[in-house]
């Protein structure tokens, strides 16, 4: 099971392009640091004075008036020496809190993960991210854009087994973020249309389709904002997947008679050749 585990999850390498391709198109993005150390504290072991009546003790000779007494002590180590703390350049902690707000569109943020990930960024924004969701474990932010990072890592390894790391991450990440807020819609989209990508044989095409069913439930209860055109899109994908045809174009019907200018559903309803 393990091994089909890894096996599906090396299709997540291509997430990100499938994510986006149904919100594109894209655009260019912004630009971390490791956090600071924690600080080391040195210890000093003091031996406990060896009992009064005890045998294996070492008798000591009673102070004579008038000599020295020699008191040896442990050597001390030298303090560690603390790293300095590494704060993160303001054009880049800008974009983290952009790509942290609900307030960033999806397809900003997808420019701003592109660029990060094209300057060798990702893996300060994780460290970053990361530290932030150890310190607040209630915040869904954190996690949400925790998987979102572990989804773009996918594309910068070769090893299969990096894959699968970090696509279980990115898994594992946006569940945290639903279980903090079950009505968190883009850490919901991210999942599903990771899952999405899973080969058939993990069987996940049901629990895709459920998944999108309940984010366009969820989402036509919000206020409109375009990357929501991509569930319509992506759900009608796989219902054509499953060879339901008929359904798949009942949601892009749907779907454009509430997002008129998507592309995407325009192409998906435009006549065959």
């Amino acid at each position: 099971m393990m091994k089909r585990l890894i096996i599906g999850l090396i299709g997540l390498g291509v997430v990100g392009g499938v994510v986006f391709w149904a919100t594109r198109p894209g655009g260019p993005t912004p630009p971390p640091s490791q956090p600071a150390a924690a600080l080391s504290r040195d210890s000093v072991t003091v031996a406990p004075p060896s009992p009064p009546d005890d045998p294996g003790a070492t008798k000591q000779s009673p102070s004579v008036p008038g000599s020295r007494t020699t008191v040896t002590e442990s050597p001390v180590a030298p303090p560690t020496p603390v790293e300095p703390k590494m704060e993160l350049p303001d054009p880049l902690r800008q974009t983290i809190e952009l790509l942290l707000s609900r307030q960033t569109g999806l397809q900003q943020k997808r420019a701003m993960w592109a660029q990060l990930r094209q300057d060798g960024r990702l893996d300060q924004v994780i460290t970053d991210l990361e530290r932030r969701a150890a310190g607040d474990p209630t915040a869904p932010e954190y996690p949400t854009a925790l998987g979102e990072a572990y989804l773009y890592k996918i594309d910068t390894v070769e090893d299969a087994r990096d894959h699968a790391i970090l696509g279980l991450k990115a898994d594992q990440s946006f569940d945290a973020a639903l279980k903090l807020d079950p009505a968190n819609w883009e850490a919901g989209f991210y999942k599903t249309a990771a899952l999405a990508r899973w080969p058939d044989n993990l069987n996940k095409g049901a629990e895709v389709v459920q998944r999108f069913s309940d984010l366009i439930q969820l989402q036509e209860t919000m206020a409109p904002r375009p990357e929501f055109a991509a569930t319509y899109v992506l759900l009608g994908e796989q219902y054509l997947k499953a060879g339901q045809p008929d359904n798949a174009r009942q949601v892009w019907v749907r779907g454009a008679s509430l997002f008129p200018s998507s592309p995407s559903l325009q192409a998906k309803l435009a006549p065959g050749p």
